[in-house]
């Protein structure tokens, strides 16, 4: 009785787990393949179609679609009738629970029980974390890309992250315009910088342009932005951490009297980071730059240990107090 719950704030990840668990079945065609929104007056014509044998195939899939109508229903009763038949539920069942849009709550009584009876698949989104190359986002653009049979360029893979972020459902529909465009040639950055259009990661570096231009209103309209697209204040000190490393590097090397193309170089920097990096860098010097560092840490940890919510705003005002 193979029960499944697969949930988190990625649809994309939810989708490509669903499918796994499908293995190609066709949701249209297959007539023993059932798509259900579970609520408290759903449920019990839902128990009855459990309790009926297949049709044509040996086997029937119940997907499960939106399961935190029920879940917010949190009735004990429900619950336990739930509870009977997932533990009588025959071999010839299986149950594929799916949330897109968040996690399930695991305070409630459904959670619980599927904990109980159900091999659960937690998604998060991937994020484009330039400390670390990329992380997973340029692991997927390179999986993805050996999938479609195309090449992209390392720093075409990077533009394409940095311009798309952890959004993968776009990300491949991006690589898919991109060989269009391409053609026979291999994907270059300055093919990625005309085709596709900016997302949320452009945002935060334009918001962290304006606020070392001292523009503070013009930083307000990307970081609403930015909230506008879910993002909230771990993403931002993310972003400002790396921010500030980048400026404590280029203000070493200049130190050490290297030419601009050699610093981009030896930061790892596309051109495009690095052009307005110089800039930025003469509203700093190793004193704000070990003040800001110090702030944003702090922050981090208040927000990871629930001292602070997970909210941009606050943070744009420690931002501003020392780069504005």
């Amino acid at each position: 009785m193979p029960i499944h719950l697969i949930h988190g704030d990625d649809p994309f990840q939810v989708e490509q787990g669903l499918e796994r668990l499908l293995k190609g079945r066709d949701l249209e065609e297959d007539i023993d393949l059932f798509r259900v929104r579970l609520s408290k007056d759903t449920l019990p014509d839902f128990i009855n179609d459990l309790r009926q044998p297949p049709f044509f195939k040996p086997t029937k899939t119940f997907i499960v679609t939106e399961p935190e109508a029920l879940a917010l229903a949190d009735n004990a009763g429900l619950m336990d009738a739930l509870k009977i038949e997932l533990e009588i539920l025959p071999d010839y069942i299986t149950l594929i629970f799916v949330k897109k849009e968040g996690l399930l709550d695991k305070r409630t009584r459904l959670y619980k029980t599927l904990k109980q009876y159900a091999k659960i698949e937690e998604v998060r989104r991937v994020f484009y974390d330039p400390e670390s190359g990329g992380g997973r986002l340029m692991g997927f653009i390179r999986n993805q890309s050996g999938e479609l049979g195309l090449r992209i360029e390392q720093d075409a893979a990077e533009r394409l992250a940095f311009l798309v972020g952890s959004d993968l459902g776009r990300i491949k529909l991006e690589l898919m315009k991109l060989r269009d465009l391409a053609g026979n040639g291999p994907i270059t950055e300055e093919l990625v910088d005309e085709a596709v259009v900016p997302s949320y990661d452009a945002s935060a570096f334009n918001f962290f342009d304006a606020l070392a231009a001292g523009k503070a209103a013009r930083a307000k309209h990307f970081l609403d932005d930015l909230i506008e697209k879910g993002q909230g204040a771990v993403y931002l000190i993310l972003m400002a951490r790396r921010e500030l490393k980048n400026i404590r590097g280029y203000l070493a090397l200049k130190g050490e009297n290297l030419q601009p193309e050699q610093i981009r170089s030896e930061l790892g920097l596309s051109p495009y980071e690095f052009k307005k990096l110089p800039m930025k860098a003469r509203r700093f010097n190793t004193a704000r730059l070990d003040r800001l560092t110090e702030k944003l840490l702090w922050a981090d940890q208040a927000v990871k240990t629930g001292r602070l919510g997970d909210k941009p705003d606050w943070v744009m005002d420690i931002l501003l107090a020392e780069m504005a």
